[in-house]
Order: structure tokens, then C-alpha cells, then sequence
């Protein structure tokens, strides 16, 4: 009963909210398109300390309430009437705060927002793809360090996909907006092979299947798979979103083929974190190394420090040095390890920030075990891949994307 009381209370601050911005943009003002594209990015109140549950802090480092990245977010097209601008806004605002309640405990999120058949979805998907992790570990993790964007965006039931390049997997949400507070009203989990087509479904995270330098194919990927989502659901406002892909409407599939590789990709993701988090320096000297390492960097990068490291990082670019400089020293202080690579000449750590996903950070360590040194720091830019993909193509949502 008293969880429901405290919903029922920030469900009705989330509609005072909802209602102001309503208000608030209905008001002519000369700047207002600039506002509100800050407002539907951002699409959050802050993260607050404290959000994730304590058994999700075992996959962090060093991780603190959110800061985003110092980059400017993208303008949505002057085209959009302001009806439109509006109706995406309070989408996104809620999307926003779903995320964040997801952080600590999905199932306030799902009380605040899920219609009761979207809540059996998510249990079914908690038996389906969580197998071997509690959902509550799950869905903090995996919303932590997703991207998400919007399809179907002039549907009277948009979609919402958070994708996870990590496990490479995607979570497509639908959203209804005929009533002033959005509702999910369904949602499936799928591989991204799915979204992003060919002759194969691979249970290798997409980023990592490439000879490409390895920050370079994960902005890539995050890129591809976001656009193929965005294509697959463009147009076609009165087809039902499940009619649209196979896979959608085959239990057989979902069942048989889909549910056991996304349940293996996100264990072998959170398996591979949790190792690196909790590894000692007797059974994996390079790792332990590497962790420690990676951890030092973070918290120089915290103190607004980074420049101390320039003599010893030599292969970071220039234009990445740019982009550090630029980055508040508050954004290192979110970041989790999200993927490990080692091999004969070093290791290489990823690191994501909590919540705010428009970018990560990779450090490449060279040498051996015990003789580990920064060599490369890189700052990958979802973004401007994204935007480098657009100018080959047409994209369905620029303004709605990453």
C-alpha cells in the first residue's frame, strides 16, 4: 500500500509537470524552438544520487549522479508545427524518467507507466531473457548504458528502442499518446540482427565482429542499428508494429530462436563486467591491472585532471584532447565499466556513463601483465557517427535521434 501511495504521489508531479510543459510551450516565444530542442534531448529531470539498488553498484566504477557530455544537442527541424514539438516532448520526457526509475527498481518504473498488459510483458521477459540474473540487476544495468530513440514518431503509438551495443540488444517499447500521460502499452526484446538484417543471427555483439579499430566499430554499429530501427518502422501508420517484422508475430521464433540468444548475450555482457569489477591481481594479473588503471584515469579525469596524462596516453589524437578538454569534469564521475578486451599487447576498457548514453569512453592500456601503461584514450561520439550515416542516406527521425 505504501508503494502505491508514493507512485500515485509521483505520478501526480509527473503530470503537473507534463501539463507545464504544455503551457509553457504554447507560449509565442522568439527563441523557443532552441529551448525546446534542449528540452526533448535531454528529456529528464536530473539523476539523483542513490538511484540504482545496491546490488547493481557491484558493476560500477566510480560511477555519480549524472552530467552530460559538454557537446551541443541536435535542433529539431523547423518543419515540426508545435503541436508535434510538444506531443514528442512530453514522449520524451517520459521515456526519460522511465529510464531513470529503471536504474533502481524497474518495477516502480512499470507501475508508474505500464498499462497492466505492458507489466505481464515485462514478467514474461523477466523469465524469458533473465534467467541467470535477478531483473532488478538486469534492467539496471541494461538501461544504464542503453541508447535510446524514436520510430514512428507521427504514429499515434510511436515506438521507444533502447539499445544496448554491449549485449547488442534492443528492448522496442510502444507508447500511447492519445491521453495526456504517455502510457507503455507493449514492448519485446530482440536481437539487433533482427532490426538490422542479413543472412545470420550472430550471439557476437555486433561492434566486435569487425577487424575495424574497435572504438571506430562501436560508434559505427551504434549508428547502423539505431537507423535500421528508425527504417524498419518508418512510414505504414496503420500497420500494427508487430505485423511488421517476422519475428514479431512468431511465438515460435521469440521462443525458440530469439529469447535464448538475447538471454545469452546480456549474461555473457554482465558475466564479463562482473568479473572485471571483482577480479583479483593472484587469478588475472592483467585485468586487475587494467582495472586499476582504468579506475586511476577516471578519477584524474573527476579532478579535471586530464591534462596530467597527455606524456603518457601519446597515441590519443588531437581532436580527442579537444574533446576532453571540453567535457565536464562531473561526466567521469557517472562512468561504468561496460566491456573489457584484452589480449597478448594490453587491454582495452569501456566505459559508459550512467543514463546520459550519447557517448562513451575507451582507454587502451599496452604491455604485458604488471607492465601495463595508458596508451590511447578515445572519446566515441554516437552522435556524430550517427550524423556521418545520414548525410549516405536518408534518416526517417533527425531530430528525435541521437
Amino acid at each position: 500500500m505504501f508503494k502505491v501511495v508514493l507512485v500515485v504521489i509521483e505520478w501526480a508531479a509527473y503530470a503537473v509537470m507534463a501539463i507545464a510543459i504544455g503551457s509553457v510551450l504554447r507560449i509565442p516565444m522568439p527563441d523557443q524552438p532552441a529551448a525546446l530542442a534542449a528540452s526533448a534531448y535531454q528529456a529528464s529531470a536530473p539523476l539523483q544520487a542513490g538511484a540504482r539498488d545496491t546490488a547493481s553498484s557491484l558493476l560500477r566504477i566510480a560511477a555519480a549522479p549524472s552530467a552530460p557530455m559538454a557537446q551541443p544537442h541536435p535542433t529539431p527541424a523547423a518543419t515540426h508545427s508545435q503541436e508535434e514539438q510538444i506531443r514528442m516532448t512530453v514522449l520524451l520526457t517520459a521515456v526519460g524518467r522511465f529510464k531513470e526509475l529503471s536504474l533502481g527498481n524497474y518495477e516502480r518504473a512499470l507501475l508508474m507507466f505500464a498499462t497492466d498488459s505492458a507489466a505481464a510483458k515485462f514478467r514474461q521477459l523477466n523469465e524469458a531473457v533473465w534467467t541467470d540474473t535477478p531483473p532488478r540487476v538486469g534492467w539496471s544495468y541494461f538501461m544504464s548504458s542503453s541508447v535510446h530513440t524514436v520510430a514512428a514518431a507521427d504514429r499515434r503509438q510511436p515506438l521507444v528502442a533502447f539499445y544496448n551495443p554491449w549485449s547488442d540488444v534492443f528492448l522496442i517499447t510502444e507508447w500511447r499518446l492519445d491521453e495526456d500521460l504517455p502510457r507503455l502499452v507493449d514492448a519485446e526484446m530482440l536481437m539487433g540482427d533482427w532490426l538490422r538484417g542479413g543472412d545470420e543471427l550472430n550471439p557476437i555483439p555486433h561492434w566486435l565482429r569487425t577487424d575495424l579499430f574497435k572504438p571506430a566499430a562501436l560508434g559505427a554499429s551504434v549508428a547502423e542499428s539505431v537507423l535500421q530501427f528508425e527504417r524498419q518502422f518508418h512510414g505504414n501508420r496503420k500497420a500494427r508494429w508487430r505485423d511488421q517484422m517476422a519475428v514479431l508475430h512468431s511465438p515460435q521464433l521469440l521462443v525458440d530462436v530469439n529469447y535464448p540468444a538475447v538471454a545469452l548475450m546480456l549474461l555473457t555482457n554482465l558475466q564479463s563486467v562482473h568479473e572485471f569489477r571483482s577480479v583479483k591481481a593472484r587469478s588475472n594479473p592483467l585485468k586487475a591491472s587494467c582495472r586499476r588503471l582504468a579506475t586511476e584515469v577516471v578519477r584524474i579525469g573527476a579532478k579535471g585532471q586530464l591534462a596530467n596524462l597527455r606524456e603518457r596516453a601519446t597515441d590519443t589524437l588531437a581532436q580527442t584532447w579537444s574533446v576532453l578538454k571540453s567535457l565536464d569534469a562531473r561526466w567521469f564521475r557517472t562512468l561504468e565499466a561496460v566491456a573489457i578486451l584484452s589480449g597478448s599487447d594490453g587491454c582495452m576498457v569501456f566505459l559508459s556513463p550512467v543514463f546520459d548514453t550519447s557517448g562513451s569512453l575507451s582507454l587502451f592500456f599496452k604491455g604485458g601483465k604488471g607492465e601495463l601503461r595508458l596508451q590511447r584514450i578515445d572519446v566515441i561520439d554516437y552522435t556524430g557517427h550517427y550524423r556521418s550515416l545520414q548525410e549516405k542516406g536518408d534518416a526517417p527521425n533527425r531530430d528525435v535521434s541521437l
